[in-house]
This record gives C-alpha cells, sequence and structure tokens, in this order.
C-alpha cells in the first residue's frame, strides 16, 4: 500500500511564529487564509494536531477525521466518531494512516518536529501574515540543526494587506 502524502499547514507571522503561545487560537489569520485552509483540508483524508491545539477547538476538529497526538493516553482511544488519540511514543503512527491518501499535519510546534525529524513531510504549505509577534513559537524545534530541502511550487498573494501563501515540495537527495 503506497504511504499517504503528508501535508504540514501552517499560517505564521512575519517573526517566523505559528502562535504568541500554546494555548492561542488561530483567529488572528486572515479571511483568505481561513477560506485556504478549508480548501487543503478537503483534499484531506486525516488531520493531525497535539492536544493543545486540539483544545483551542475540539468541536471544529471533531468535524473532520482527526487524530490527536498526546501522551496522556496508553493506547489509540476513539473519541466520538471521527476523532481518535494517540501516543506518538507508543503507537506506530502509519499504522493509524491505513487508508489515507492525503494526512494534514496542523500543529502545534511540537507535532510538526515530530513529523519533520522522521522525515515525514512531503510538503509544507505556509500561510505568511502581516504581523510579528515578538516572541512565541516557531513552526520546528529540533534540538540539532536539519536542513531538508524543498522546492517552491506554489507562490500566492493572498489578500491586499500582504498575505502570502507558499507551497513547498520535499525533494529528495539521491
Amino acid at each position: 500500500m503506497e504511504p499517504p502524502t503528508i501535508l504540514a499547514i501552517a499560517a505564521m507571522g512575519l517573526d517566523g511564529n505559528i502562535a504568541a503561545h500554546a494555548s492561542q487560537r488561530a483567529d488572528w489569520t486572515s479571511k483568505e487564509d481561513k477560506a485556504l485552509l478549508r480548501a487543503l483540508l478537503a483534499r484531506c483524508d486525516l488531520t493531525v494536531v497535539g492536544r493543545a491545539t486540539y483544545d483551542t477547538a475540539p468541536a471544529w476538529f471533531a468535524k473532520r477525521p482527526c487524530l490527536v497526538l498526546t501522551r496522556s493516553v496508553a493506547d489509540p482511544e476513539r473519541r466520538g466518531q471521527r476523532v481518535t488519540f494517540a501516543n506518538p511514543e507508543r503507537t506506530e503512527l502509519p499504522s493509524l494512516f491505513a487508508g489515507t491518501a492525503t494526512v494534514a499535519i496542523l500543529g502545534g510546534t511540537q507535532v510538526y518536529t515530530y513529523f519533520f525529524e522522521r522525515d515525514l513531510l512531503d510538503e509544507l504549505c505556509l500561510t505568511i501574515e502581516p504581523v510579528a509577534f515578538g516572541t512565541g513559537l516557531g513552526l520546528f524545534a529540533t534540538p540539532e540543526p536539519r536542513p531538508a530541502p524543498f522546492q517552491l511550487v506554489e507562490a500566492t498573494r493572498l489578500n491586499e494587506a500582504g498575505s502570502f501563501f507558499f507551497r513547498y515540495r520535499r525533494t529528495r537527495r539521491a
């Protein structure tokens, strides 16, 4: 069986931060980014988030198949019809992707880092919003530099305020 395509989808400020703090909702992004997010998620079979991200909008995440990564469970736990909680340290995550063609990673930093460190990200779908937090959470937080080549495949200005969307595809070294 072919592994799914895994997309990291994120909005960030001009300073590279995806949020000022772990419990911040994504209500600071433009309406154009929200529409783009809905369109990207419509292409995906499964959404993966961390527990803190899930807790910012549990009803929103319950509307679609969602995998919540958390250390608070030992084995995968189904909660409702569409949400599963799983411990990435105790569960082989690819087994939970069976039957999915496209997986959306929506964060936070620990979840993005988990997939980045394991070289599982096929695409980065990034909206840059014209805002700076000054402090906050970056997209990745690896303990050591881990250069990974990506190639730009799409760049779109979303609005007059200066929001931009960039889509990068992972290039594999020969």
